[in-house]
């Protein structure tokens, strides 16, 4: 009935490329700089050395926390849970204090050259801003609306529909299965009965997002399966879970009467 699209994109995989291939090149470039000549000597002081190693470690520590746990998928590991997932990040932090703390060094002495100084304060920062733009985007593309209404109906207009639909939320018995204090449920209501469910979350206090979402067939394609499913004695439990989610997905419908009339009927046989 509808779908949410995927957010993982080629711009976003060729992104994280790119920026992981510049940290590989500031890690290789602190470690075997060109040597300086004579003429470009110049020692940074304590804040200029501290501020340049700061942006340098923010920076290849960000990336390279997405980074690596993205290129051992890709040629080591798999799907396949590992430790390595878990401490990627730590693992990250540790190549980034390292590189940071040479070219500290280097500053401090005074022997880089200034096209060394640029690159890794320039291109440190450029990636930098690059990780706080795509941070910035993401979060951007959770938020689907200021209130949960808003939200559910912004994220209504994206599905595909083949009747006119109303939004109706749910009550707390309707949305036993939801946690009402952080989401909300609500009907997707056709003409005549629900055509499905959709839940809003809250995200970071002040917005809502997506949370979850279910189709449901005409009620009484739902309840001739559920009636077919009984006429088998080996079937019955499943029967009876058909039963069920006819009374609880198609509430104040037909369906759902007989539905409910259905189970009596079962539970005083087996009694």
């Amino acid at each position: 009935m509808f779908s949410m699209p995927s957010a993982i994109t080629d711009l976003g995989l060729a992104i994280v490329t790119a920026c992981f291939a510049v940290c590989l090149a500031l890690i290789a470039h602190a470690l075997y700089p060109r040597r300086a000549q004579p003429l470009d000597f110049r020692a940074h002081g304590r804040v200029a050395t501290s501020v340049n190693a700061a942006v340098e470690f923010l920076a290849l520590w960000a990336w390279l926390t997405v980074g690596l746990p993205l290129v051992a998928s890709m040629v080591w590991l798999g799907d396949n849970h590992h430790w390595f997932y878990d401490y990627a990040w730590f693992v990250s932090a540790a190549i980034a204090a390292t590189i940071a703390a040479v070219a500290a060094r280097r500053y401090r002495r005074g022997n880089v050259s200034r096209g060394y100084r640029r690159f890794h304060f320039l291109m440190p920062l450029g990636l930098l801003a690059i990780f706080c733009g795509v941070r910035t985007y993401d979060f951007v593309l959770g938020v689907d609306g200021r209130t949960a209404q808003g939200a559910a109906q912004n994220i209504l207009s994206h599905f595909t529909l083949d009747e006119p639909v109303r939004l109706v939320e749910m009550t707390p018995d309707q949305a036993a299965d939801v946690d009402m204090l952080c989401s909300k449920a609500y009907w997707i209501m056709g003409a005549s009965e629900p055509r499905g469910r959709l839940i809003v979350k809250r995200y970071y206090h002040f917005w809502w997002s997506y949370a979850g979402s279910m189709s449901l067939r005409p009620s009484r394609q739902q309840l001739q399966l559920a009636k077919a499913v009984l006429d088998a004695p080996w079937e019955r439990d499943r029967a009876i879970d058909l039963l069920r989610g006819v009374v609880s997905n198609y509430p104040n419908t037909a369906a759902a009467i007989e539905a409910r009339q259905l189970l009596e009927s079962l539970v005083q046989g087996i009694n």
